[in-house]
């Protein structure tokens, strides 16, 4: 009959462990969904273009003030746009960057055909 008790205390000491440690999740997850939307607002108000690439160039997120400025939307490379007598070099230090900084100043081309200069900043992110 101990055997029995000894097991509910234990059963229910792992059900109040496993209570808690939800709990514990729950509030973690909140904080951190919470922190996601400052982030985002942040991101969003910024007074520059912030954008994610793919290894190829590809932007796959991009803030409003990015496509402001480039005048790009749908699937598009950072690099779409660049001025014709910009565009070899702009590649050339692209390749010679892929995975690491890069920092280059170029002229763009909009979609509608206004020129801007731009200094496009490059970080990369690796997954661990």
């Amino acid at each position: 009959m101990g055997d029995d008790a000894s097991f509910h205390d234990a059963f229910a000491r792992l059900g109040n462990d496993l209570a808690t440690a939800e709990r514990r999740l729950i509030k973690a997850n909140a904080e951190l969904s919470s922190a996601h939307e400052e982030l985002r607002a942040l991101y969003e108000a910024l007074p520059l273009g912030a954008f994610k690439i793919d290894n190829h160039g590809t932007v796959l997120q991009a803030n409003r003030r990015f496509h402001a400025l480039t005048g790009l939307s749908g699937p598009a490379t950072w690099f779409d746009g660049a001025h014709p007598l910009d565009a070899e070099r702009v590649m050339r230090h692209w390749q010679d960057a892929v995975g690491a900084a890069l920092d280059v100043r170029y002229r763009h081309v909009s979609p509608t055909g206004l020129a801007v200069d731009l200094r496009v900043k490059l970080v990369p992110f690796h997954d661990d």
